[in-house]
C-alpha cells in the first residue's frame, strides 16, 4: 500500500518537526505532549483503518456511517450539560449535528438506492440547502458539489470524459445559483456571525504567515501560544471593527497546512504536503476519471472536505476524524487501479434494469459489459 507508507513516513517527519520546535523553544511538557499525541494517534489511526477497511470502500462507507451516529449521540449526551445547551439551536446544529447529517447522507448513498440517480441528487442538493439555511457554509457547498457531480456523471446517454465533464459543469452552474441564492436569503439573519467569522480566520491566517515568515525552519511548538501572534490577531480584529472572544492564550490557524508550518516548522508541513498531493490526486481521479458508481457521493464528500479542511480548518480536534476517514478512501481508491474494476461499480448502475446491450449498441459497448458480467460473477456478487 503505497499510500499509507507515503503517509506513515510523512507523519513521523512532522512528528519530528514537532519535537525539535518544542525542544528549540523550551515548551512545556503539557504542551509538548499534545503535539506529539495528535501526530501519533493520526499514525496508529491510519495505520488501523487501513488494517480494518483492507481497502475495500464498502467498509469505508460503513465506517463514515458508524462515525456519523457516533457524532449524532455524543451532542444528546453533550446536551445534559450547561455549556452546551447555551448555545443557540444554529450553534448546537453547526458544533453537533451538521457534519454527522451529511456524513450520513454520503455514507447511506452507497447503501440506499444506489442506482437511483435522482434520489442521490435529491439527498444531497436537499441536505446541502438544509446546511445553508443553518448557516454551514462549507458543508452547504460541498454537498451541492456532490449533488452535481452525480448528476453529470448520472447522464449515461453522454459517453467521454469530455461530455461528462461538461453535464457536471451545468449542475455546478445551477449549484451555484442556489447556493447564492440562499446565500442571500439567509446574510440577514447570520451577516453579523459571517463576518466576524471571516475577520478572524483573515486575522489569525495573516498573523501565521508573519511568525512563519520570522521563523520558517524551526517552529514555534505545539499548542503555540505565541504573544507576538496573539496581539497582532487581536489588532487585525480590532482594526477592521470587528468583536470575538480571544481571551484563550492559544493561538491556531484556520488551515492545517499552515498550522502545522507555524508549530513544528518546515519537517512539520511533511504530513499536510504529501496528504495534500494524495488527496488531490485521489479528488481529479473521482471528480474526472471515474464514472458514477455506488461510491461516487461518499467519495467526493469525504475528500472535498478534507481538501477543505486542508487549508481552511485548523489541525485540532475532530478535524484530524476527517483526515482519517480521506485517507482510508484514498487507499480503497488506489486499491481499485484496474478500469474494469472501476467500471464494474458503475456496470451495476448503468445496466441494472436495461437490457443487456447488443452489437448494434457497439462492441465496445458489449465487451465491457460482459467484461463487468465475468468480473462480478467471479466475485459472486449480485446485481442490484
Amino acid at each position: 500500500m503505497r499510500s499509507v507508507r507515503l503517509l506513515s513516513l510523512s507523519i513521523l517527519l512532522t512528528l519530528l518537526g514537532y519535537v525539535i520546535s518544542d525542544l528549540w523553544v523550551a515548551n512545556s511538557i503539557e504542551n509538548s505532549s499534545r503535539g506529539f499525541f495528535k501526530c501519533a494517534t493520526l499514525f496508529t489511526n491510519i495505520l488501523g483503518i487501513a488494517l480494518v477497511t483492507k481497502r475495500d470502500l464498502k467498509k469505508v462507507a460503513l465506517l463514515v456511517f458508524s462515525y456519523s451516529i457516533a457524532v449524532i449521540v455524543l451532542p444528546g449526551w453533550l446536551t445534559r450539560s450547561n455549556e452546551f445547551s447555551a448555545l443557540s439551536d444554529v450553534a448546537q446544529w453547526k458544533l453537533g449535528f451538521a457534519s454527522a447529517a451529511s456524513s450520513l447522507v454520503a455514507s447511506g448513498s452507497v447503501f440506499l438506492m444506489p442506482s437511483s440517480w435522482l434520489f442521490q441528487i435529491l439527498s444531497f442538493g436537499g441536505v446541502g440547502i438544509l446546511q445553508i439555511i443553518l448557516d454551514v457554509r462549507s458543508l452547504a457547498a460541498v454537498n451541492l458539489l456532490c449533488a452535481s457531480v452525480i448528476g453529470g456523471k448520472g447522464a449515461t446517454l453522454i459517453r467521454g470524459v469530455v461530455g461528462r465533464l461538461a453535464i457536471v459543469a451545468i449542475f455546478l452552474l445551477g449549484a451555484g445559483i442556489v447556493l447564492f441564492v440562499m446565500y442571500g436569503r439567509t446574510s440577514r439573519d447570520y451577516s453579523e456571525r459571517r463576518e466576524d467569522s471571516n475577520t478572524w480566520r483573515f486575522a489569525s491566517l495573516f498573523a501565521a504567515f508573519s511568525a512563519i515568515e520570522s521563523s520558517p525552519i524551526i517552529g514555534h511548538g505545539s499548542w503555540a501560544n505565541s504573544a507576538s501572534a496573539l496581539d497582532e490577531r487581536d489588532t487585525i480584529i480590532r482594526s477592521r471593527g470587528r468583536s470575538r472572544d480571544v481571551a484563550d492564550n492559544v493561538f491556531y490557524v484556520h488551515s492545517q497546512l499552515f498550522q502545522a508550518w507555524y508549530e513544528g516548522g518546515i519537517l512539520g508541513i511533511a504530513f499536510p504536503v504529501v496528504f495534500g498531493l494524495l488527496l488531490l490526486s485521489a479528488w481529479w481521479r473521482v471528480f474526472v476519471i471515474l464514472p458514477r458508481s455506488r461510491y461516487t457521493g461518499m467519495n467526493m464528500f469525504v475528500l472535498t472536505t478534507a481538501v477543505w479542511s486542508l487549508f481552511f480548518s485548523p489541525f485540532n480536534g475532530a478535524h484530524r476524524i476527517e483526515i482519517t476517514l480521506a485517507a482510508a478512501v484514498i487507499v480503497g481508491l488506489e486499491a481499485r487501479r484496474s478500469k474494469a474494476e472501476d467500471m464494474a461499480d458503475v456496470g451495476t448502475i448503468r445496466w441494472a434494469s436495461a437490457a443487456a446491450p447488443t452489437i448494434a449498441d457497439g462492441p465496445m459497448v458489449l465487451i465491457t459489459h460482459n467484461r463487468v458480467r465475468g468480473i462480478y460473477r467471479s466475485r459472486n456478487r449480485v446485481q442490484e
